[in-house]
């Protein structure tokens, strides 16, 4: 297992504090977040290129923190791949095998060279194949040296997005299949979700929230979290009752229903929170459909913004907004346009909610 206990930096005004995870085998773990939260930073430690001014890392029960990069065993694949222009592909993967006085593995290298598919460029120059065809023989120089560790700097983020999920899940089934470890840091919504199994947000030097993909999207502890991935649905209420499984929400809609989750069974009423509500997780109520619903609201389509393949919605209660995301077939179906009178319901199961200090 890798971990890092208690690690805490300043360098000028910026503090890394207290940054503490582990990473077990086969998993990508990402640290997400904005510019100038410590991500790189945190990449930076682990990598040895930065010493902490307090705290350890661990790779296998054995303290690294002080030991030299090239001592450490891992491998680091900056956002820039750096393929040397003077070697050929194949002189490139192998290169890290040469400098630690290490023979390559026969069959794990034509596997990764299969996999990747750059059977055919081993023998071209980095100046001679495509952006998609470096990134690839870059990952697989990275992983050649079967490091305890691979760290990855935003390392897709100048590829078109199809590419890009390619990589990513080709990667994912290599770290699967042969119980590697990842530690990659993004500032890409999409890429984080789509890539990591376990995702840290950092904000302002420390982390967050640490939470499977699912739980942190859907259930963002706190209103930093939730305004990272784009919700707009952020609403102040107070509990009005709870127990073990719902709980009731004084709100600028009435009452609101939510389920419990392990996170809100503290809550007790009387107390101010945050609840929210992703976009495309509110439901349209079609006229026909008249059962009886928790969460149910009238009111009308204040407006309409075409968005790709869907439409950002405005719906209007009273003076509230609500904002919904609706696919174009759907928008379409329903004959959603301005100023019509729609209902919707926001699912229980789908309200989070972000306690106050």
């Amino acid at each position: 297992m890798i971990e890092l206990k208690e690690l805490s930096l300043k360098r000028g005004a910026f503090k890394l504090s207290q940054i503490s995870f582990y990473i077990k085998k086969g998993e990508i773990y990402l640290l997400l977040g904005d510019s100038g939260s410590g991500k790189t930073t945190t990449l930076e430690l682990v990598a040895g290129f930065l010493k902490p001014d307090t705290g350890k890392i661990m790779i296998e029960d054995i303290d690294i923190t002080n030991l030299p990069p090239n001592k450490r065993n891992i491998a680091y694949l900056p956002q820039k791949m750096s393929l040397f222009p003077h070697l050929s592909i194949e002189e490139n993967i192998l290169y890290g095998t040469k400098v630690r006085g290490i023979t390559a593995e026969k069959d794990y290298y034509k596997m990764l060279v299969s996999r990747f598919g750059i059977e055919e460029i081993l023998n071209s120059y980095p100046d001679a194949i495509s952006g998609g065809q470096a990134q690839r023989a870059a990952l697989a120089r990275a992983m050649i040296v079967k490091p305890k560790l691979l760290l990855l700097d935003e390392p897709f983020s100048a590829l078109h997005p199809s590419l890009r999920y390619e990589l990513e899940d080709l990667l994912k089934s290599i770290v699967s299949e042969f119980n590697l470890r990842v530690l990659a840091v993004s500032h890409d919504i999409d890429e984080a979700l789509h890539l990591a199994n376990v995702i840290s947000f950092l904000h302002k030097g420390s982390i967050i929230q640490t939470a499977k993909r699912n739980e942190i999207y859907f259930r963002p502890k706190t209103v930093e979290v939730a305004r990272f991935f784009g919700i707009k649905n952020l609403f102040e209420g107070y509990i009005v009752a709870s127990d073990k499984e719902n709980l009731k929400i004084e709100t600028v809609f009435g009452i609101i229903h939510a389920k419990t989750t392990h996170r809100e069974k503290k809550l007790k009423p009387g107390e101010n929170i945050i609840w929210g509500i992703h976009s495309d997780e509110v439901r349209i109520i079609r006229q026909e459909h008249k059962k009886e619903r928790l969460n149910r609201l009238s009111g009308i389509v204040d407006n309409l913004f075409a968005h790709g393949q869907y439409w950002d919605l405005r719906f209007l209660y009273k003076d509230s907004t609500l904002h919904i995301k609706i696919p174009d077939f759907i928008c379409e179906r329903l004959k959603i346009e301005e100023k019509k009178a729609m209902e919707v319901e926001l699912p229980p199961e789908r309200i989070f909610i972000v306690k106050l200090d």
